[in-house]
């Protein structure tokens, strides 16, 4: 009797009836097989009532495991919907920053029978930098222009031609402490100066730099920058090279009076006997042959002290004064020295709306005190043998949005014809991001 038993309970267990949420005819199937039973004497009426509840109970466990193991599930699938979409590291550890300017520019050059020029003129960069490790990082940058190293503007011009983009910067830097970097490629001027007599915004040097600061107190350092620079190579082997070396200091003093100065030492390699370098402006001294007669070793000085006047001036929050001075070794006839002597007010820089900051420099640039390839472009072609006045005026139109005004006025050579002067108004709207 048992074993008969035993084998009906395993044939029941056998079938693929569903329990609990099953169908009407499900149900009366089962019904109709334990009557079966019974009336056969296999099972008695309280024994196929057992049999019922028992299936019953299992039936319930069941379909509360299947509905656990889809809340369960439903969860799951809603959490991973919920998260947020997680980067590729190489885009979190990447910066990019950029900026657009257009300009309206008018040249007036009196002793000239060249009427005035009017301009139009665009500018675009972007620039990229990648943090590779925490020691290594790779930057580059591209900008408008073609290869004037110290002009990166395009003239709106030929009857709508499409315009160049050039790579502005490419170099990778090793930073194996705190106080030490060293940069390869091609770079921003890491040579510190407060403004641009000697060297022009636009360039971008080319060769090996280190960085080195010590800081000697809690609002001091010092600073010391050498450099491996290619100027030129030659097939022959006699490479022109510029090797600087600047040492400084930066203090900030009880936060509203900061005093920043530098002394650099220039020595050039293989530029005498050899011609002008490329772009040049042609006012340096040359041979018949239009080869240099200087190597250009030099050293000059940089200096700049600013004041934070908005306790005692609330519309002037800054007062500033910098200059330059730079002297040629070797120059021939004793064309060997130039300076730049400036002001500056209002606010330190210009980022936001309603910010302001007016600038004013004069300067004096003797012919063979500095390269004629590396000054200013916009202070009469970049020229040596010239002086003159420049005034610069900048506000803030919105958040890194600025309007600029950009005067050069009694621009002329320090010797020579006293009426070939040189005045230049540029209008620049600038948008940076």
């Amino acid at each position: 009797m048992m074993k008969r038993f035993t084998w009906i309970i395993m044939v029941i267990a056998l079938l693929p009836i569903p329990f609990g949420g099953e169908s009407p005819a499900a149900a009366a199937e089962v019904d109709v097989l334990i009557n079966k039973l019974v009336e056969k004497g296999l099972f008695t009426r309280e024994e196929a009532r057992a049999l019922l509840m028992e299936m019953q109970k299992e039936s319930a466990r069941e379909e509360a495991q299947v509905k656990q193991i889809a809340r369960d599930t439903a969860t799951q699938v809603a959490q991973k919907e919920a998260k947020p979409l997680e980067l590729p590291g190489w885009i979190k550890n990447t910066k990019l920053k950029g900026d657009f300017r257009l300009r309206y520019q008018h040249e007036d050059e009196d002793g000239d029978d060249r009427s005035a020029r009017e301009r139009y003129r665009i500018r675009y960069r972007l620039y990229g930098e990648h943090k590779v490790t925490d020691n290594w990082k790779a930057g580059w940058g591209i900008a408008s222009g073609g290869d004037d190293p110290r002009s990166t503007n395009q003239t709106l011009d030929d009857t709508f031609s499409t315009k160049d983009i050039r790579l502005d910067m490419a170099w990778a830097q090793y930073t194996p402490f705190e106080w030490l970097s060293l940069t390869g490629g091609k770079f921003k001027n890491p040579i510190w100066g407060t403004k641009d007599l000697l060297w022009d915004s636009d360039i971008r040097p080319e060769g090996f730099a280190a960085e080195l600061n010590y800081k000697f107190h809690p609002t001091a350092k010092l600073f010391f920058t050498p450099g491996v620079l290619v100027l030129n190579e030659f097939s022959d082997g006699h490479d022109q090279y510029l090797f600087p070396f600047q040492l400084g200091m930066d203090w900030n003093i009880r936060d509203t009076f900061s005093l920043k100065v530098a002394g650099t030492y220039y020595a050039f390699d293989n530029l005498e006997g050899n011609p002008a370098l490329f772009e040049s402006a042609g006012t340096n001294t040359v041979d018949a042959k239009g080869n240099l007669l200087s190597d250009y070793d030099s050293y000059g000085f940089d200096a700049q002290v600013g004041i934070k006047t908005a306790d005692m001036i609330s519309f002037i929050p800054y007062v500033g004064v910098f200059g330059q001075w730079i002297k040629n070794t070797d120059a021939p006839d004793g064309e060997e020295t130039g300076w730049l002597a400036g002001l500056k007010f209002g606010h330190s820089k210009v980022s936001n709306f309603m910010e302001w900051q007016l600038k004013y420099n004069y300067r004096h640039l003797e012919r063979d005190a500095w390269p004629d390839a590396f000054p200013d472009s916009d202070f009469y072609g970049g020229a040596t043998d010239v002086k003159g006045n420049e005034v610069e005026f900048t506000f803030g139109l919105a958040k890194h949005v600025s309007l600029g005004l950009d005067w050069y006025f009694d621009n002329k050579p320090i010797k020579g014809d006293s009426d070939a002067k040189l005045d230049l108004l540029q209008v620049d709207l600038v948008l940076k991001w």
